[in-house]
């Protein structure tokens, strides 16, 4: 796992994404999200899981995409865990999650 940024190193900003083996102990993780980042446990955890085939949505249905998983989130203090690739329907999710208040951590 690179904690490059993170742990031992003084830095006014928090980076917004940590690299993480699919091997990488969960207790490492737990350890950096209660911790080290001081991060409640979520109430909900929604993983998103797609093809890598990019598609279109209709602006409506987009539209009420993005409000739906927003919501979703908020109003469970849920945390969205992707792949992380722009493709399919991670490329969404993002798309909601961007430009909103709401805080997202990228795990790669």
């Amino acid at each position: 796992m690179d904690l490059t940024g993170f742990v031992g190193i003084s830095h006014q900003t928090r980076a917004q994404y940590v690299r993480a083996s699919f091997d990488t102990d969960p207790a490492i993780l737990s350890h950096l999200f209660d911790k080290v980042w001081n991060l409640p446990p979520p109430k909900l955890v929604i993983t998103i899981h797609g093809g890598l085939t990019n598609f279109e949505l209709q602006p409506k249905l987009a539209r009420i995409f993005r409000k739906g998983i927003l919501k979703a989130a908020r109003s469970t203090d849920a945390w969205i865990i992707t792949s992380g690739l722009n493709v399919g329907v991670v490329r969404h999710v993002a798309s909601a999650l961007e430009g909103n208040q709401i805080f997202y951590l990228r795990l790669y």
